[in-house]
């Protein structure tokens, strides 16, 4: 059931009204409180709403959606990330303030979890717009900690999520930074992603299907 409800506050975030997008993110916060594992599991749809709303003119609904991540990030355990939630929060809030800071955050964390589907929603969003920065030295780090990230991605279903959405952004890694290394990391990182990602074919043989 929790789709149908997202969909209806999410539906509710394109409201002219600010009062009804306050109210949709209070609701949203409050699924924190939720199953956790179900939540994770939309992490990265939930994310993406929420950043589009970060530049909304009305100061009560950036306020309010400030409040929202806070809360829905409660839900990710991976404690690699834990301790700089807050400052890819802040990059998304405030993205020319933020960004490269919470890039040199990430670029100086040690990954040793294994990147589930709530770590990774979090953060490719902040990665795939680093990747795309005029800055070499930006695209650099992002490159850097999504390199560290596919190592670690060891659910096919997860590689294959996002797999369309760093592939486009790693091939033009390759294409256009000037930095042969940092070539390097995007090709290895597509390789990687490519490799578990296809595993997840021969997963979905096995799962039910809809009308089971």
């Amino acid at each position: 059931s929790i789709k149908i409800v997202l969909n209806i506050l999410f539906k509710s975030f394109e409201s002219l009204k600010w009062q009804t997008k306050c109210g949709a993110l209070a609701i949203l916060g409050m699924f924190k409180d939720l199953k956790k594992e179900v939540v994770q599991q939309n992490i990265p749809i939930i994310i993406l709403k929420l950043i589009d709303l970060t530049s909304d003119i009305k100061r009560d609904v950036k306020e309010e959606t400030r409040e929202c991540f806070t809360k829905i990030c409660s839900v990710i355990d991976n404690i690699d990330i834990i301790n700089i939630i807050p400052d890819v929060i802040n990059a998304y809030m405030e993205p020319v303030k933020y960004t490269e800071q919470s890039l040199d955050k990430l670029v100086s964390t040690s990954f040793i979890n294994e990147m589930d589907l709530s770590t990774l929603g979090l953060l490719i969003p902040l990665l795939t717009k680093g990747m795309r920065e005029k800055k070499v030295a930006v695209k650099r780090r992002a490159a850097l900690v999504i390199g560290n990230m596919c190592k670690l991605v060891n659910d096919p279903r997860t590689a294959a999520e996002f797999y369309p959405i760093l592939k486009p952004v790693l091939e033009r890694g390759i294409d256009e930074i000037a930095i042969e290394e940092v070539r390097n990391v995007c090709s290895k990182s597509l390789e990687t992603l490519q490799r578990v990602s296809s595993e997840a074919a021969e997963i979905s043989e096995n799962v039910l299907k809809p009308e089971e």
